[in-house]
C-alpha cells in the first residue's frame, strides 16, 4: 500500500463530495501523517509536521491578517489546510491563496454542511489502514532476513530483499569505502558518485558518523554499535524516505550491526592471540603467525610496520569518538592491517607489502592529527621480516614514552639514537639495529666487494674528514664519495649530525658484539 499523501485522499468519497482544491495544487504529493483541528490563535506553534489541518477559520474571524501570518509559519509544515465555509469567514482570504500556490501547500474549501467528525474518520482511516500496512510488510522483511541470516546466507540477498521492497537503488558499503555491494545494475551504475560522496563527507567532518544522515539523494544508515561502524547501508532517493523505507532500512542495519559485531569479536580473539603470543613473546612460531596474519588480510609480502595511537578517551566520549575515526581514517591509508583496540590506544599492526609509502603514510597521519585533535601517533621502523615486528611494536612503545606530551607524531628516524643506547646490548632490539645499519657494510666488506665499513669506522674516530682521508691515504672527495654510499645502503647519513650519532651508536654495538664473541 502506498503511503498516504494529499492526492490519494482527494480519491476518498468524502473529499470528492465536501472538499474543492483552491489552491496549492503543486503540493498533492505530501504526506500526510496526522489529521487535527486548528481553532487556537497559536496552533502553528504547536505542530510536529505533516499534519492534514481542519479549521473554521474563528479564530481570525475578526482579523484575517493574524491568520495570514498563522498560515505563514506553518506553510513548510502540514500536508495541508481545509477551511470551512461558509461558516464564520465567507471566503478564503486572497493572500491565503498566494501563500498556498508560491509554497505548495495545498488549501481546500470545506462545504458547510460537512461534519468535520466524517473527514477525521476518513483520514485516519487511510492513515490506519497505512500503518498497519508498513508493519505488515516489516514483520515480513523482519522474517525473511531471520531467514537469510539462520542460513548463513549472503548480505547480497539481504540488499536485493531492502531495494525489492523500498523500490529504490540501496547499497551496502564498506567503512574503508574502498567496496561497496549494489542491489542491482541500476545501483551499480551510481556506485562512483556514491563512493566520492561518502569520501568527501568524511574529509570535512570530524565527527565519527554513528547517526543516519543525508547526502543529497542518498540516504545513510550507519551500521554502528559500541561507538563502532562496520558499514554503511545507502537508499538512493530524491524524496524523504517514507516510513516503510525507513523502517526496513534500519531493520537492514540491525542484522547486518549484529552479523558484523559477531565477525568482529571472533577475530578479535585472534588479534589477540597473535599479539600475546606472537608480538609480546615468542611462544608462535613466525610460519604460525603469518598464516594467521594472512587470514586476517595483512599483507605479508614484503616490509612491515607497528604503531601505536594513543589518546585521553577515558576522559570524554567526543574524544572516544574523535580517536575511532582517526583509526579508521588511517587504515583507509595503510590498505592492510590488523589493529587491537584498547582502552585508550588502538595497536596498528601493518603490512606495507611492497608499496613505498612512506611520504604518503606520514603526510596522512599529519594530516590526520590535524583533524583530530588531542590524538597521539607514534610508528616504530619497517622492518623486513615478519618475526621482526615484535621489535617494531617495541620501538613503537618507547617513541610514545620518549616524546613530549604535546607532539603529536612520532616516528623511528627522530629518536634512533636514543632508542639504540636504551635498547641496550644484546637485546632484540639492539641486535636488530646493528644489523639494520651495519650489517650491510659487513657484508659487503666480508665479500670484499667494498670498503665502506673500514671507511666509515675511520672517518666516524677521526676529527676530519682530512685528517681520515690521510689515515686512509685518500682523498677527502673519494671519503665523501664513500660516505654517500653508506648513505644510500642504510638511509642514514653521516653529513647529518643526528644520523651520524646513530652510526656512530651501531658501529660501538658492532665492535662490541665482536669484542665479546673473541672473548668467549
Amino acid at each position: 500500500m502506498r503511503e498516504v499523501t494529499v492526492a490519494s485522499l482527494m480519491q476518498l468519497d468524502i473529499f470528492r463530495e465536501n472538499l474543492t482544491l483552491v489552491a496549492g495544487g503543486g503540493g498533492l504529493d505530501r504526506p500526510v501523517v496526522f489529521v487535527t483541528v486548528q481553532e487556537a490563535p497559536d496552533f502553528a506553534d504547536w505542530l510536529d509536521g505533516g499534519e492534514f489541518v481542519l479549521s473554521t477559520w474563528f479564530a481570525f474571524s475578526n482579523d484575517t491578517s493574524k491568520g495570514i501570518a498563522a498560515f505563514r509559519r506553518m506553510a513548510d509544515k502540514v500536508a495541508a489546510l481545509a477551511i470551512k465555509i461558509p461558516r464564520f469567514i465567507d471566503e478564503i482570504p486572497p493572500e491565503i491563496l498566494r501563500i498556498a500556490d508560491e509554497e505548495n501547500v495545498p488549501v481546500f474549501a470545506i462545504k458547510r454542511a460537512a461534519k468535520f467528525r466524517e473527514i477525521i474518520r476518513a483520514i485516519s482511516v487511510a492513515i490506519n489502514s497505512y500503518q498497519s500496512s508498513v508493519l505488515y510488510e516489516a514483520r515480513s522483511f523482519y522474517n525473511e532476513l531471520s531467514s537469510i541470516a539462520l542460513d548463513n546466507a549472503s548480505e547480497q540477498r539481504m540488499l536485493r530483499g531492502l531495494a525489492k521492497r523500498t523500490e529504490l537503488p540501496c547499497f551496502i558499503v564498506e567503512t574503508s569505502l574502498e567496496s561497496t555491494l549494489c542491489s542491482d545494475d541500476a545501483a551499480a551504475g551510481m556506485e562512483s558518485v556514491l563512493l566520492d560522496a561518502l569520501r568527501k563527507h568524511h574529509e570535512s567532518h570530524a565527527e565519527f558518523p554513528l547517526l543516519s544522515f543525508r547526502l543529497g539523494d542518498l540516504h545513510v544508515f550507519p551500521c554502528a554499535s559500541r561507538n563502532s561502524c562496520y558499514c554503511y547501508v545507502v537508499a538512493a532517493s530524491e524524496d524523504e524516505l517514507n516510513d516503510k523505507a525507513l523502517l526496513m532500512c534500519n531493520q537492514l542495519c540491525t542484522f547486518l550491526t549484529i552479523k558484523r559485531q559477531e565477525r568482529a569479536e571472533v577475530r578479535q580473539k585472534g588479534v589477540e592471540r597473535l599479539f600475546l603470543n606472537f608480538i609480546l613473546s615468542d611462544s608462535m612460531p613466525v610460519e604460525m603467525a603469518s598464516k594467521e596474519f594472512a587470514k586476517m588480510g595483512l599483507d605479508t609480502s614484503g616490509s612491515f610496520q607497528a604503531g601505536i595511537l594513543s589518546s585521553d578517551a577515558a576522559e570524554n566520549s567526543a574524544k572516544f569518538l574523535a580517536f575511532r575515526s582517526f583509526a579508521a581514517d588511517f587504515c583507509r591509508t595503510l590498505k592492510s592491517s590488523v589493529n587491537r583496540m584498547e582502552a585508550d590506544r588502538m595497536i596498528f599492526l601493518i603490512g606495507h607489502g611492497q608499496r613505498k609509502n612512506e611520504r604518503e603514510v606520514a603526510g596522512t597521519a599529519l594530516a590526520l592529527l590535524k583533524k583530530y585533535p588531542n590524538q597521539r601517533l607514534a610508528l616504530g621502523p619497517r622492518v623486513e621480516e615478519l618475526g621482526e615486528l615484535r621489535i617494531s611494536y617495541q620501538f613503537a612503545v618507547r617513541c610514545l614514552q620518549l616524546a613530549p606530551r604535546d607532539q603529536a607524531y612520532t616516528d623511528y628516524p627522530m629518536y634512533a639514537h636514543w632508542l639504540a643506547i636504551l635498547a641496550g646490548a644484546k637485546t632484540d632490539e639492539s641486535e636488530w639495529f646493528v644489523r639494520r645499519s651495519i650489517g650491510p657494510l659487513f657484508e659487503l666488506e666480508r665479500e670484499e666487494r667494498e670498503t665502506m665499513l673500514s671507511t666509515l669506522e675511520t672517518a666516524l674516530l677521526s676529527e676530519t674528514l682530512p685528517a681520515a682521508a690521510e689515515k686512509l691515504n685518500l682523498h677527502a672527495n673519494s671519503i665523501r664519495y664513500r660516505l654517500r654510499k653508506v648513505g644510500e645502503i642504510t638511509g642514514l647519513d653521516f653529513f647529518s649530525p643526528v644520523d651520524r650519532s646513530v652510526l656512530f651508536i651501531a658501529y660501538l654495538m658492532h665492535k662490541g658484539s665482536e669484542t665479546f664473541s673473541v672473548l668467549l
